[in-house]
């Protein structure tokens, strides 16, 4: 059984009682996020609540034939509460398609850390056209390996996608790493940077959650060795590029910088893929 698949497996048994214990709080909350942290150091995202466009997100990363995954998106429509089921129009069998998602605005983009050619995974973008969601583009790393799990956490600001691949081992072995993607005024996205930590040497799992706020970029890792110790490190934009600036090894130390720095963010725009965000995000 792969990393993944064990994973899969725990995530798979929470999966009905999250989806309905989240329905009835949709309309009142502005954002709302249900994980499982510390699944060797990695939360996998499944049910988001955004009051954008989409009311509801919810991922299932083994539904469909041979396990390729589903994501289902619960809006309003002219008073109507519909329904709409996101399937990538190429997958393979155990993609684990709806591992993560993430929504902004009219753009939903959902990882299938087992999918790709080679393995490598595959993250999809699905922008909304007025009525439906249709699939936009397919991200795949430029350097990837077969089971790198790209797609594994997923986040959006604005026009950039940013993607976790925790298993990458360009740095050292499973170290991981975070793709960032730009989209142009055609649409097509164009991978832009490849983000490491600074002393790589110590960290392992880079990239396994994910959180945009603002002009700050939050990423989940963790001490080698060390699953349940988990990292946070915080990059910010300066002059087009992506900085680290901040490392965290105590939630509340985390905490503490988002209701310093960027709280206000935090309450409008909530495109959560980090466990570590889930309590601040419910202040």
């Amino acid at each position: 059984m792969s990393k993944i698949h064990r994973r899969v497996f725990l995530l798979g048994a929470f999966l009905v009682a999250i989806v309905f214990g989240s329905t009835a709080q949709a309309v009142e909350f502005t954002a709302s996020i249900t994980s499982l942290p510390n699944l060797k150091g990695k939360g996998g995202a499944l049910a988001h609540v955004f009051p954008s466009i989409a009311k509801h997100i919810t991922g299932n990363p083994t539904a469909g034939e041979e396990q390729k995954g589903q994501v289902y998106i619960t809006y309003s429509q002219l008073g109507d509460r519909k329904i709409q089921v996101l399937e990538p129009k190429t997958s393979r069998a155990m993609s684990y398609f709806g591992f993560s998602a993430a929504l902004h605005d009219d753009l939903v983009v959902i990882g299938a850390p087992g999918g790709g050619k080679l393995r490598t995974g595959a993250s999809f973008v699905y922008r909304n056209n007025g009525d439906l969601w249709e699939e936009e583009f397919v991200l795949e790393p430029s350097a990837g390996q077969a089971r790198d799990e790209f797609g594994y956490a997923v986040t959006l600001r604005d026009q950039e996608a940013f993607v976790g691949t925790p298993s990458d081992d360009e740095m050292i072995r499973n170290g991981g790493a975070v793709y960032v993607f730009r989209r142009d005024a055609n649409g097509y996205w164009q991978e832009a940077g490849k983000l490491f930590p600074k002393k790589f040497k110590k960290v392992t799992g880079f990239g396994s959650s994910l959180q945009s706020l603002g002009k700050f970029l939050i990423v989940g890792a963790h001490e080698p060795g060390a699953y349940t110790e988990s990292l946070s490190f915080v990059f910010e934009l300066r002059e087009g590029q992506w900085e680290e600036v901040e490392k965290f090894n105590t939630t509340e130390s985390l905490i503490a910088f988002i209701n310093k720095n960027i709280k206000k963010a935090t309450e409008q725009a909530m495109n959560i893929s980090n466990p570590h965000l889930a309590a601040a995000g419910q202040e």
